[in-house]
């Protein structure tokens, strides 16, 4: 469904928060052909457990294909093995 609102709607850019969205969308927009640029947002700074744990490392080192990522704090910034621009929101 998201890759094909992606080719109806050709948006210019994606934005998603957390790992489900980020994963997906990352994986939609390069498969979609389309010049799309996806950006990222981390906010989580708790540690993840059981599988959530295996999802964020995931979303964590996939992050290079997104075309911008940021983080709402240092902390959150560290945890991200790729550049992020740093939003001190917190």
């Amino acid at each position: 469904a998201l890759l094909a609102a992606l080719r109806h709607y050709q948006p210019h850019l994606v934005h998603a928060h957390g790992y489900k969205a980020s994963l997906l969308s990352r994986l939609a927009v390069k498969r979609s052909g389309l010049p799309i640029r996806q950006f990222t947002t981390y906010h989580a700074g708790e540690t993840p457990v059981g599988r959530v744990k295996l999802y964020d490392w995931c979303d964590r080192y996939t992050a290079f294909l997104s075309h911008h990522s940021l983080s709402v704090s240092n902390d959150i910034a560290r945890k991200v093995p790729f550049h992020t621009t740093q939003l001190n929101n917190f």
